[in-house]
């Protein structure tokens, strides 16, 4: 079985992000910083890693990273760290992320003050792999089948709280998912002020977490995921929430469903992403908005047989891109609009103009008025254009229509060169 080993050493006082190292022939390179002492945490080590091709991963027997310290470049190694990779998984786990090591007590400020500046840390990363001809080290999971065996190992992870050390806990719905301070906060900016010591629940502890899901769950938008996350409590009833064992930090959510932030957080580490038909595709004039979601539900559970099981269920472009603007996610932003004007009819696009998420999003505002112009007169004659006007003037049209309606007229009349 081939053993694959990378080493990488740290001087905090002198650099304080190391040099980029690889492992072997790994398509992956990983770089080691070290964080000074703060209000919220002592010294810390950050491991970071990205992968060049987003489809990669090796799969592994087992491994390790090691940490150990060293009080100067000539003095012996002490070890500080140990953690074992997961046996028969992949490696890295995810196509970018980090993870948080422990250092010694004491953080780079300190060290400075005691006069002592040449403290030096050494991570070893290393793993086997099975020599079956299947997954050599030199082999890539490029297959389609290995996509989806990495994409699934993931979304497992990010059901269990080793070795995470945040939990994001769905108080609506009884739910957790898991991950890491440092996956997040390389993910996104949005994480470093919400975890950061003015966070009222950023220390870390070990603490109760919601279980039962309330009667009613409401949001601020149509949140059609919250239907997927609707059946998915129907599945799961009778199930017992594990209780977690080790300190973590809480992020409390009632404004984001838990299928679209399980597809988001999916995509941060794998960039996999499946997208969930539009309501409105199956929406017909002056019908009850009801039989439109039956009808969106028999397609949404075509889609869920059609792939793997482990995967993660589609989510609402609508969903996605809302919570991918939160986070300053741009590219996935992107993807998500994309996907929404791919699902534009002259049948739904009314719809979708009118909708809070075109009110209140300008990009897409923009996306779905382009759409209309371009494609007006079968937009005009579309049932969902009157159903559109008569809400308008019965006042049932969410706030800011009004602009949307005037930009609407002004575009058409250039179009027409009036």
């Amino acid at each position: 079985m081939p053993d694959c080993q990378g080493r990488v050493t740290l001087q905090p006082a002198t650099n304080p992000t190391g040099e980029a190292f690889r492992i072997a022939d790994l398509a992956c390179e990983f770089r080691l910083v070290h964080e000074p002492a703060n209000g919220l945490n002592g010294p810390r080590l950050r491991l970071e890693w990205i992968e060049d091709r987003p489809d990669c991963a090796v799969k592994i027997v087992h491994g390790s990273i090691a940490v150990f310290f060293a009080h100067s470049s000539g003095a012996p190694l002490e070890p500080v760290d140990w953690r074992n990779l997961s046996p028969d998984s992949f490696f890295p786990p995810m196509s970018s992320g980090a993870l948080y090591l422990k250092a010694a007590p004491y953080s780079y400020a300190s060290s400075i003050a005691d006069g002592n500046t040449h403290h030096v840390y050494s991570v070893g990363v290393g793993y086997q792999t099975p020599d079956d001809g299947l997954f050599s080290w030199e082999r890539r999971a490029a297959s389609s089948e290995e996509r989806v065996a990495a994409v699934a190992h993931c979304t497992t992870l990010v059901h269990q709280q080793s070795p995470h050390d945040v939990c994001l806990d769905f108080v609506q719905l009884g739910r957790q998912l898991w991950t890491t301070e440092a996956s997040l906060v390389a993910a996104s900016p949005y994480f470093e002020d919400l975890l950061s010591s003015a966070y009222s629940e950023g220390l870390l502890a070990v603490r109760e977490l919601s279980i039962e899901p309330v009667e009613e769950v409401s949001y601020e938008f149509d949140e059609s995921d919250a239907e997927t996350d609707a059946a998915d409590l129907v599945k799961r009833n009778g199930k017992v929430a594990v209780k977690p064992l080790a300190p973590f930090k809480r992020i409390p959510v009632t404004e984001t469903s838990y299928t679209t932030w399980l597809a988001v957080l999916v995509w941060t580490q794998t960039r996999h992403i499946a997208f969930a038909p539009l309501v409105s595709s199956f929406r017909a004039a002056n019908e009850d908005i009801s039989v439109a979601r039956s009808g969106r539900a028999d397609s949404f559970k075509s889609l869920v047989d059609a792939q793997d099981p482990r995967l993660p269920a589609p989510a609402s472009p609508k969903s996605v891109y809302r919570l991918a603007d939160l986070l300053s996610l741009d590219e996935l932003k992107a993807l998500a609009l994309a996907n929404l004007i791919s699902q534009l009819t002259p049948l739904n696009a009314a719809y979708e103009l009118y909708s809070d998420i075109g009110t209140c999003y300008p990009p897409v505002r923009d996306a779905v008025l382009t759409f209309v112009v371009d494609n007006w007169r079968e937009v005009k004659a579309a049932p969902a254009t009157q159903a559109m006007e008569e809400r308008g003037v019965a006042g049932e049209l969410p706030l800011g229509t009004a602009g949307t309606s005037m930009m609407l007229l002004r575009r058409l009349a250039e179009r027409l060169g009036g």
